[in-house]
């Protein structure tokens, strides 16, 4: 996990946190072995502070580091700091964020704090009020509509069964793939309509049937990236911000609070997606 920095010691890592030490087993098993499981792999355990141990299947050992780490961290390690009343929970949560949020950038720490604000108050269960940015369902399609009838006409350029514009915001494609089996009637070819924007970025629209589907995608998918739905933009900052309070905590930082950044991130998904 990003800035979760592990103790090694030969085949053992070893992490500690506030309710115990996490130990990750990387299993080196005799090829000739008959033992189900015995080949290599890795074993997690946790050790809490009354010196309880659990630990995973020994002889189903995760087949990459990164699942062993995931099965203890969050398994054992988070379920424990936000197993408390919610208050609690809440506040630990809110304590590494004010510890990223004092490590930010100063040339970033205004736009960056009021995304803070806003996540503390999602974590607390006020959602976000943001109708004043959020376009009513019937003005939504009302705009649709307007973009589509104001729409000039496209010339597209053809080159090998492939078809091609250049717009603002960016370059629009249709391939054609033409019908090779007998078994198929009546479809001549499939078309698959996909934009590239100016920044990299690929856009890619159902396959289509008809050449004016096809570009019907094409269409839409300009509409929908100049006007973005506001709790999925809003998603996108808040992710920014935390990945900015993530890499502005320094790597000696105690891992619980990576650990916590990185909840939030998940419970932000799951709330606004």
């Amino acid at each position: 996990m990003e800035k979760v920095k592990w103790t090694v010691h030969e085949n053992e890592y070893h992490l500690k946190t506030p309710y115990g030490v996490a130990t990750i087993f990387e299993t080196r098993g005799d090829s000739d072995s008959r033992t189900f499981g015995a080949s290599h792999g890795f074993i997690a355990s946790f050790e809490y502070q009354d010196g309880t141990i659990e630990s995973s299947d020994p002889k189903i050992p995760f087949t990459s580091f990164e699942d062993a780490e995931g099965w203890v961290l969050w398994g054992c390690v988070m379920r424990i700091d936000q197993a408390d009343k919610n208050d609690e929970k809440i506040k630990r949560l809110i304590t590494s964020l004010n510890l990223s949020e004092k490590r930010l950038p100063a040339s970033d720490i205004d736009v960056h704090r009021q995304r803070i604000r806003l996540i503390k108050q999602i974590m607390r269960g006020k959602r976000p009020d943001i109708t004043q940015e959020t376009r009513s369902k019937n003005q939504y399609w009302a705009d649709f509509h307007k973009f589509m009838e104001e729409f000039p006409p496209l010339d597209w350029q053809e080159q090998e069964n492939v078809y091609s514009v250049q717009l603002d915001a960016g370059k629009a494609v249709i391939k054609e793939v033409r019908n090779q089996s007998k078994w198929i009637v009546g479809r001549v070819s499939t078309y698959y309509p996909r934009i590239e924007d100016q920044y990299g970025n690929h856009y890619q629209g159902l396959e289509e049937f008809q050449f004016e589907m096809a570009e019907y995608q094409i269409k839409l998918m300009l509409f929908e990236i100049q006007h973005p739905i506001a709790e999925d933009h809003l998603l996108e900052e808040l992710q920014t911000t935390l990945t900015a309070c993530k890499q502005a905590l320094p790597d000696d930082t105690a891992p619980i609070h990576f650990l916590r950044l990185q909840w939030i991130e998940q419970r932000l998904n799951e709330i606004l997606l």
